[in-house]
């Protein structure tokens, strides 16, 4: 009996101290263009860069967190990507980044054209798709970032001569943090942050 105390006593003791795991309900990532690579990317996915004239293929999906990753109560899983935006000194300084998410465990979609019933979404970088608007079918919007570019002097950017203008281009760094509770998501150009959401599971 006395023996049994102590087992059960070290057993409470460590328990105590020991991390809870929470898997990951979904995918979670972003749209954007990509390098155009024969390897990767299929044909009708082709466009240019505005600014710096590459072709590149538009829509594609980035994920960045994977449904049933594992996290640890005391220990956040962080993942970064740098996202970069063109522009001409002419147009809105307002934009807005989406982070979605897929649910199922079968193959999730390479291109937002994939899970679409119709068009283009809002988050699209670089260059816009070639889609008609409309609903979402298999993707959920998780965040809509909005983000404004107007007080950052265009002077720190990078300046390239695109076909139909001048083009400025800032690389911005998205960060998705998942925790025992949720889904943090921030976005940051060096030190200033820009716009962050959290999402519970």
């Amino acid at each position: 009996m006395v023996r049994g105390a102590v087992i059960c006593g070290v057993e409470k003791a460590t328990t105590s101290n020991l991390s809870q795991a929470t898997a990951t309900p979904a995918h979670y990532g972003v749209c954007v263009s990509e390098r155009y690579s024969k390897i990767h990317h299929d044909e009708k996915d082709i466009g240019t860069h505005p600014a710096l004239g590459l072709q590149v293929a538009q829509g594609q999906m980035l994920w960045m967190i994977n449904r049933g990753d594992l996290i640890l109560s005391d220990d956040p899983h962080t993942v970064s990507q740098v996202i970069m935006t063109s522009f001409k000194e002419a147009d809105s300084k307002d934009r807005k980044l989406t982070v979605y998410s897929y649910p199922d465990d079968d193959d999730r979609p390479t291109t937002i054209t994939n899970s679409l019933d119709g068009k283009h979404l809002p988050g699209h970088n670089f260059a816009r798709s070639q889609v008609a608007n409309s609903s979402i079918v298999e993707l959920k919007v998780v965040h809509a970032l909005e983000y404004d570019l107007s007080e950052i002097p265009l002077k720190s950017l990078e300046k390239s001569k695109g076909k139909d203008g001048t083009y400025y281009s800032i690389r911005l760094k998205l960060s998705l943090t998942a925790t025992s509770a949720g889904l943090d998501c921030t976005l940051s150009w060096g030190t200033t942050e820009l716009a962050s959401a959290t999402e519970p599971w």
